[in-house]
């Protein structure tokens, strides 16, 4: 016991944040928009349908996306790459082969910090 007499205890539960985005107008300049768009400090297109997500603050674990959904029909997408701080996401045309640009919406799992009671 601490001498107020009040315990700490830690455990190895990690606080989880799931966040839910729309990324539009990838084609030009690419906007945030859903209920946790605050979370985000930018979004890059880095080339022809690709683009990167780049939140405001690293995770402790790397991002879990949870579900991608295309908004234009029959366009693709795949989750390319995955970091503690970003998520890159390319997205192609009907053909399934040719990169094309594409707003989708995006659901993920950061892991915040672990809980201290």
């Amino acid at each position: 016991m601490s001498k107020d007499g009040k315990r700490s205890l830690k455990t190895r539960q990690i606080k989880l944040l799931q966040l839910f985005l729309k990324i539009s107008d990838v084609a030009g300049t690419p906007t945030i928009g859903g209920f946790d768009s605050r979370a985000v400090s930018s979004v890059t297109d880095v080339g022809v349908g690709i683009c990167t997500i780049i939140f405001k603050k690293s995770y402790i674990q790397a991002l879990h996306v949870l579900g991608l959904v295309m908004i234009t029909t029959a366009q693709g997408g795949e989750i390319f790459a995955i970091d503690v701080d970003r998520v890159t996401i390319k997205t192609w045309a009907p053909d399934g082969t040719t990169a094309q640009d594409g707003d989708f919406y995006i659901n993920l799992v950061a892991s915040e910090n672990r809980f201290n009671y």
